[in-house]
């Protein structure tokens, strides 16, 4: 595949195999693509996530043609990838107008109203960790990687989401863990990659890790809980 490195544009795309079935054993790339982009980085090491985001519109089109098109990967994204730089041929596509011609003259950005099949490719940073689940026995092994340490796991974005109406110490800390409403979390009490359930309490001191607690549950100050999935308690 060949992307822009500096928009991350994906600019071409074939696969291995028409290459290596080919007699010419060479690689073509068009000219009105070089006149465009002269230059780009020409990819041989990338795996394919099978992870797609597409605009509407270009489901109307695979409607349209789906006589030719068979697959997503195959046909669908390279058909899309080609009429980018083929702006003639690109009028053909039914892509709804968003903006008007005197929107697109208002912008205060560079925006080309005929440049509007646009596809971009997200490469994954190397250090990080990924593999693909299809079934069963692959979902089991990333399982046992990860808990054997076999490979380094840090999710992409390790973040915590809080619900509405909590009370959050200062001192309080909380890592990769979903809180949901109504929660009371004490002074020096720490959470990681947990989830509170509603009208909960953690009391001070108290220090949660890949835990779950049920709604109204309630952790005692100072108690300390690994892997646990905690019931209502009493908060008397």
């Amino acid at each position: 595949i060949g992307i822009d490195p500096k928009h991350d544009r994906l600019l071409f795309m074939d696969n291995s195999t028409n290459l290596e079935n080919s007699d010419e054993k060479h690689l073509k790339i068009r000219k009105s693509l070089l006149r465009r982009y002269p230059n780009f980085t020409l990819h041989t090491d990338l795996n394919d996530a099978h992870f797609y985001i597409f605009s509407k519109w270009t489901l109307d089109v695979l409607e349209e043609n789906k006589q030719i098109i068979q697959s997503i990967k195959t046909h669908f994204i390279p058909f899309l990838v080609k009429f980018q730089v083929r702006r003639k041929k690109a009028k053909d596509l039914n892509i709804p107008s968003f903006l008007s011609p005197q929107a697109y003259e208002m912008s205060s950005t560079l925006t080309d109203p005929n440049d509007r099949v646009k596809c971009y490719a997200w490469i994954l940073d190397p250090t990080a960790y990924c593999a693909r689940v299809g079934n069963v026995d692959s979902y089991m092994k990333i399982n046992r990687e990860i808990a054997s340490g076999e490979k380094s796991y840090i999710p992409l974005e390790p973040s915590s989401g809080t619900g509405k109406h909590c009370v959050i110490a200062d001192n309080a800390k909380i890592l990769n863990s979903v809180i949901m409403d109504h929660v009371n979390i004490g002074d020096g009490a720490k959470i990681q990659s947990c989830i509170i359930g509603p009208n909960s309490y953690v009391d001070p001191q108290a220090s949660l890790t890949d835990c779950q607690l049920g709604s109204g549950s309630r952790v005692p100050a100072g108690s300390t809980f690994t892997g646990r999935k905690m019931s209502v308690r009493s908060k008397d």
